[in-house]
């Protein structure tokens, strides 16, 4: 009976350990605290919401084959999340090339505006540092991001059908977010950040 009990119990770690892989820790246990690990519920909460786009991307897939533009993309996820969550941020999805993340859910952080702003400062520097600007050298492109960063009221918690869900947030700030990063084309900046989350910094 122990040895089925650790047999259980060493595939459920397992289970866990790779599931974290897909969803963020904080994410797994706040559910798993909360026993609404597989309800679809949202609920209201204060967040701040990045997002993060590579500057001409498209172009940058047409001229690079693809086994050097994974290695191109998975060197550029491995830098920016390290950022991500070194302040704090929980990231909820990669888009293609685009990065979302979240301070404030699922689990209240101090300072959030700050920590997210200082994130997309330090993401726009990293493109400018080796080892993504000798990488991105090597091939022969440009690389640059855009960052909006926007804090407000948002539903976060899981979303979708009973087959599949996602945890995510939703709201205006999170669409604000959205918004602000793809403005930076027309002002020609890097890093766009609403009022609310300035006023806070």
């Amino acid at each position: 009976e122990i040895a089925a009990l650790q047999r259980a119990f060493f595939v459920m770690s397992t289970a866990i350990r790779n599931f974290t892989r897909y969803v963020p820790k904080d994410v797994v246990r706040g559910l798993m605290a909360s026993g609404q690990l597989c309800d679809i519920q949202m609920a209201p909460t204060y967040a701040t919401t990045l997002f993060s786009d590579i500057k001409g991307f498209t172009t940058i897939c047409e001229n690079v084959p693809p086994p050097v533009l994974s290695g191109l993309v998975r060197l550029y996820f491995e830098r920016m999340s390290r950022i991500v969550m070194g302040h704090g941020g929980v990231i909820d999805k990669f888009i293609g090339d685009a990065i979302m993340a979240v301070w404030g859910a699922p689990i209240a952080i101090d300072h959030q505006e700050l920590r997210a702003t200082l994130c997309a400062l330090l993401m726009n520097q990293e493109t400018t540092i080796n080892p993504l600007q000798e990488a991105f050298a090597l091939v022969d492109q440009p690389l640059a991001i855009r960052v909006g960063v926007a804090s407000g009221e948002v539903l976060a918690g899981n979303m979708g059908s009973r087959e599949r869900m996602n945890w995510t947030v939703i709201g205006d700030a999170v669409n604000l977010a959205a918004r602000l990063e793809s403005i930076n084309k027309y002002w020609g900046t890097s890093v766009i950040v609403s009022e609310d989350t300035a006023l806070e910094v």
